[in-house]
């Protein structure tokens, strides 16, 4: 059953929903570092974090972008010379993107690691940055309240303009071409449509400070409130849901979601299969002389996102269909995994006949390739599948009927 909880911030009233599925969900605290800009989850299944710098309102130099390897969590410089690197967007081609809010303009790094520092520019304090399907870029320019278009070959106009947007922080896209945008100065979520209309959405609790950044995940918005210290959870249509964080928690606690705390939560992104968010925190709280600091920092995550109640991760078996997918089938892992030049996959129909598909995703949920099995009886099946053209990175098997889906990850290692 759900619980209603009327909360009251800065003499505003916010009607927010929170679930039971919300007892699923876990904070773990994956890693220190410095790194107070935006999380980015990339192509190659890592996260990357950027650092805006030490403190909120300081002119930042030679900041950096780190990659942080899944799983291991060992911790690489990705590239440097940044202007207090915030927001940041991979495009389709493996391009990274990273705004310079000291600087004035949009860092590009290529695939293979070319950085251009003054690839376009960006006056007024660039800081949330993302992309449509043709690679446009999209930035939040928080000086000047625009949203700024930038095409890929660096030409830029203005997108959007509104009295609406107050400080525009983080800034994600549906795959129906609608922007959101959340405001620094005000806790709103404001709403973009393709030709540059903005409306309101919704508006977050608001302490000290509004709203860090915003992704789209599975069907949803997930948003971070530095001020308050807590992750919510917003429908396209602007329910509000509190996911994680208790209010003014002013620490880093971990353990259940809703028992966890958040120091000035700022970035955030989803992993490819929407179960888990990456979110950057800084130790230094609200409340004392240390009120604008953001050094020492902390990576941590958030599992089980999926098994909230009115989440569908189409990448992911839940818990919510676990009992009837192991009714028809089994996915094995693939063999070898990680992959060399080619990798197996194994499947398994039980008792019911199944019409079988299987696709392979990169970690961004590109479909790479397809592969019609057509109706299959009960019975042990292989796919040999030719994996010597891949890059290096996170891939997902995917077996697909009437009835269900399974997903299992697989590895490529060179």
């Amino acid at each position: 059953m759900n619980k209603k909880l009327l909360l009251l911030f800065s003499s505003l009233s916010i009607l927010i929903t929170s679930t039971g599925f919300t007892q699923n969900l876990q904070v773990e605290t994956i890693l220190n570092l410095d790194a107070s800009g935006g999380v980015t989850f990339g192509p190659d299944g890592n996260v990357y974090v950027s650092d805006f710098g030490p403190a909120l309102g300081t002119a930042s130099v030679n900041t950096k972008v780190y990659r942080v390897e899944y799983g291991t969590w060992e911790v690489t410089e990705f590239a440097s010379g940044f202007s207090g690197a915030s927001g940041a967007r991979f495009d389709s081609q493996g391009n990274f993107y990273q705004s310079n809010p000291s600087g004035a303009r949009v860092s590009k790094v290529t695939p293979d690691g070319n950085v251009n520092l003054n690839w376009a520019s960006a006056s007024g304090g660039p800081i949330g940055i993302t992309s449509d399907a043709e690679d446009n870029l999209y930035v939040c320019i928080h000086g000047n309240n625009v949203i700024q278009k930038i095409t890929p070959n660096g030409t830029t106009s203005i997108f959007a303009s509104s009295g609406l947007l107050n400080c525009p922080n983080g800034i994600t896209i549906d795959p129906d071409g609608n922007f959101y945008v959340c405001n620094f100065n005000d806790g709103n979520i404001l709403k973009i449509d393709s030709n540059g209309a903005v409306e309101l959405l919704a508006t977050m609790p608001f302490f000290a400070a509004g709203n860090g950044h915003i992704t789209y995940s599975n069907g949803f918005l997930f948003v971070a409130t530095i001020g308050t210290g807590q992750i919510w959870k917003l429908s396209l249509s602007g329910e509000v849901e509190l996911i994680a964080g208790i209010a003014q928690g002013l620490s880093n606690n971990d353990g259940p979601a809703l028992q966890a705390t958040f120091s000035k939560p700022n970035g955030i992104a989803a992993s490819s299969t929407g179960d888990t968010l990456w979110v950057n925190c800084s130790v230094p709280t609200w409340g004392g002389a240390d009120n604008l600091e953001l050094h020492p920092g902390l990576v941590r995550m958030i599992t089980g996102v999926c098994s909230l109640e009115d989440v569908d991760c189409p990448l992911l078996s839940t818990t919510k269909e676990a009992n009837n997918q192991n009714q028809f089938a089994t996915l094995f892992s693939p063999t070898p995994n990680p992959a060399g030049l080619s990798t197996e996959l194994r499947y398994q129909i039980h008792n019911i006949p199944q019409i079988v598909k299987l696709r392979i995703t990169d970690a961004s949920q590109r479909v790479i390739a397809n592969y019609e099995e057509g109706e299959k009886t009960a019975g042990i099946y292989t796919k040999q599948i030719n994996t010597n053209d891949w890059a290096p990175g996170i891939y997902y098997s995917i077996l697909e009927t009437q009835d269900y889906i399974l997903t299992q990850k697989i590895v490529k290692m060179y």
